[in-house]
């Protein structure tokens, strides 16, 4: 694979640099999403027979999701010449652990709806509401009523659906401590999105967060949105 100056080959087209591009921001992708985003006219067969040109020059590598789907990566030289990026969270197949949150986020982002887009480290390192210990990338973009959010997912391991106002409690509390969260969280830019793959659970949260917004438990009274997010592929993964 010949890459020159952070940019692709002449032999690399705009489109298959989209491609590129999106599974970097999400950090893997499925012929799915992929065809959906990309190729909405082509099969999923042909979707799948452009990927294994990718795979096949070396740009992308490919794993198994479930046992009937594989999902797509970067390649290490990939990330590097195009992204300037090393290490795992950039490239590479990914542990079980990582596998379900990151999936999580990608059909949350790109197979809704809603329109939504992840954040990547870089973007949010340069933005408004970076902070020191900002910890995992688990932030997204949507813009509602024409305000811009900022979103964060939360993934149903065990959620204790009887303590959901704890645990949200919790989140918002510790970003409170920050000025640029304040600010965000108080002029109603935040929006936390639960993600569970199970139906019965989903309605229990949601019943949960209303009970916990009548009473006005740990922060619920401040203009937080908070969705519940049914994904039911999930329940192979987590």
């Amino acid at each position: 694979m010949v890459i020159e100056n952070n940019k692709i080959n002449n032999n690399m087209d705009k489109l298959n640099q989209n491609i590129l591009d999106h599974i970097f921001r999400y950090r893997i992708s499925t012929a799915g999403i992929i065809q959906k985003l990309f190729f909405k006219d082509l099969t999923i067969q042909d979707v799948k027979k452009h990927l294994k040109e990718l795979k096949h020059t070396g740009y992308i590598g490919n794993a198994q999701l479930t046992p009937y789907e594989y999902y797509y990566f970067l390649t290490e030289k990939t990330a590097q010449s195009l992204y300037s990026k090393t290490g795992k969270q950039f490239a590479g197949y990914l542990s079980d652990h990582y596998l379900g949150k990151t999936y999580a986020m990608l059909m949350f982002c790109c197979n809704g709806e809603n329109k939504r887009q992840k954040f990547t480290f870089d973007e949010i390192q340069s933005s408004f509401f970076y902070a020191d210990r900002i910890g995992t990338n688990k932030y997204y973009s949507e813009i509602i009523d024409g305000k811009e959010m900022i979103g964060e997912i939360k993934i149903d391991r065990g959620f204790n659906y009887r303590r959901v106002d704890q645990r949200l409690g919790s989140i918002i509390n510790k970003k409170l401590k920050y000025d640029n969260w304040q600010l965000i969280i108080h002029e109603g830019h935040f929006m936390i999105s639960i993600i569970t793959p199970w139906e019965k659970k989903a309605e229990k949260l949601r019943e949960g967060i209303i009970s916990a917004r009548k009473q006005k438990k740990f922060a619920m009274n401040l203009p937080i949105q908070i969705n519940v997010c049914l994904i039911k592929p999930l329940q192979n993964l987590i």
